[in-house]
C-alpha cells in the first residue's frame, strides 16, 4: 500500500482525500514538515496553506504536488518528480 504524505494547516484537504480515496492509500498528516520527515511517503501533497519549512529538506518522496504559488518549497523539497498546481499558466 503506498503512502500519501500530506501538509496542510488544516485538516479539511487530508478529509477530502481520504474521504475520496477510501483505503487504497495509507494516509500521514502533518502541519508541519518535519512531522513528515520520520515517515516515508511516496507522493507528498502540500497544501496552499501549508507553513514552516524546517524538516522540509530532509522529505524525499517519491513524486511531490506542489501549490504553483509557492516557488520556495521547490527548492527544499526533494521529491523525484513534481507537480505544481493551481489556476496560473505555469502550473502543470
Amino acid at each position: 500500500m503506498e503512502t500519501v504524505g500530506i501538509w496542510s494547516g488544516g485538516e479539511s484537504l487530508g478529509q477530502t482525500l481520504e474521504d475520496r480515496l477510501g483505503g487504497q492509500y495509507r494516509f500521514v498528516r502533518a502541519g508541519h514538515p518535519a512531522l513528515l520527515a520520520q515517515r516515508p511517503c511516496d507522493l507528498l501533497v502540500i497544501a496552499p496553506d501549508a507553513v514552516g519549512l524546517a524538516g522540509a529538506g530532509v522529505i524525499r518522496p517519491r513524486l511531490a504536488l506542489l501549490p504553483g504559488n509557492s516557488i520556495a518549497l521547490s527548492g527544499w523539497v526533494r521529491a523525484a518528480s513534481a507537480v505544481s498546481y493551481g489556476p496560473g499558466r505555469q502550473n502543470t
